[in-house]
């Protein structure tokens, strides 16, 4: 090295890092994965975590999406994890009684600490929705019409039920209700059970099946 006035300086140099390879998607995890993988009623809220193989550039917003699309009922906000390769995707969901299943997740978008653009991902069929509210689909009465003495309800049901959770059966509408109707599922969507009518000298009267509970 040598200025104008002939100085002669050291040769020196420099170096700076240079990387040209783009971080890539090392998993998509949701928070519904410890729970059966179903969304439901009872759930509020739920998490995304969009995990990166390198240091990410966190000024750049990755873009998750759902798909089948659950923008109606979703209200989602996303940032960056202290170790700056983890995008965090929190929602809260709004119960619309929704029953949606093998929803993918996709991220796009987001940019590494090099500048290089990251390519997309999918994680398929990475949880289902079910927020639709069982219901009673039939109602079989023995003997029927009913008279006094022992009387058998079976309840068909929309859906498949937890059957670990008993159901509060009541008839309503007689001279003598409400009864209480004593029973149990006969399988995941059938609940059967047993009351006594009384003898109340009724005729034509309409009686309504209520479950209070379950």
């Amino acid at each position: 090295l040598e200025d104008v006035a002939g100085n002669v300086g050291a040769v020196d140099s420099d170096t700076t890092e240079k990387d040209t390879v783009a971080a890539t998607v090392e998993s998509i995890t949701v928070s519904e994965d410890t729970d059966n993988g179903i969304l439901t009623e009872n759930d509020e809220e739920f998490w995304v975590w969009i995990t990166y193989d390198d240091d990410m550039d966190t000024s750049s917003t990755p873009l998750v999406s759902f798909d089948p699309t659950l923008d109606s009922t979703l209200s989602c906000l996303g940032g960056w994890a202290l170790d700056e390769m983890t995008w965090v995707y929190a929602c809260v969901i709004t119960d619309s009684n929704e029953d949606v299943e093998d929803i993918d997740v996709s991220v796009s978008g987001g940019v590494d600490a090099f500048g290089n653009a990251v390519a997309g991902d999918i994680r398929a069929d990475a949880f289902d929705v079910d927020m639709l509210q069982p219901t009673v689909t039939n109602v079989e009465v023995n003997p029927n019409p009913a008279v006094a003495g022992p009387v058998t309800l079976t309840l068909s049901l929309s859906e498949d039920m937890d059957m670990s959770i008993p159901l509060d059966v009541v008839v309503e509408g007689l001279v003598s209700s409400p009864y209480t109707v004593t029973g149990d599922y006969v399988d995941s969507m059938t609940w059967e059970g047993t009351f006594t009518l009384s003898d109340d000298d009724e005729e034509g009267s309409l009686a309504t099946v209520f479950i209070t509970e379950g």
